[in-house]
């Protein structure tokens, strides 16, 4: 199976940079937007495959580019100057698990319930002080499908 996830959140997080000059700027607090982008690809095991009940498992690897956008006046970071990053990027890695049942009402129309465990690490950041980011994310799904 191949899946695409686009995840977003917005928090506060410190900011920790240091430019190839050797002028380092640091902060709490500071406001961000964040983006996920994933391509997922995977094995799918359906158990009863010509059945109208179809319990299934998934599993399989996650690539992804995630972005981080520092938002409002970063002039409260510790150094003077302004050739601090307003963004920052990279790529990560990650895992995923799901299960659930498929379930056909006619020959065309049915409905898939599961639930998909992903866990995901991007490479050192510049601007959180060369600190990864790692998270866990638990999706239940609910989908119509139908069969052409």
């Amino acid at each position: 199976t191949i899946s695409f996830n686009y995840m977003t959140t917005e928090g506060q997080s410190f900011y920790d940079y240091t430019t190839l000059g050797g002028t380092q700027y640091s902060g709490t607090d500071i406001a961000f937007d964040s983006v996920n982008y994933q391509l997922g690809i995977g094995l799918k095991q359906r158990f009863f495959p010509n059945a109208w009940f179809r319990p299934y498992i998934e599993g399989g690897g996650l690539f992804g580019y995630h972005e981080i956008k520092y938002k409002g006046d970063l002039s409260q970071l510790s150094a003077t100057g302004g050739d601090f990053k307003r963004k920052d990027g990279l790529t990560g890695f990650g895992y995923y698990g799901e299960g659930g049942v498929e379930i056909d009402f006619t020959e065309t129309y049915g409905v898939r319930v599961g639930g998909r465990y992903q866990v995901t690490e991007t490479r050192a950041f510049e601007t959180l002080g060369e600190q990864k980011v790692k998270f866990e994310t638990l999706v239940f799904q609910l989908a119509f499908m139908l069969r052409m």
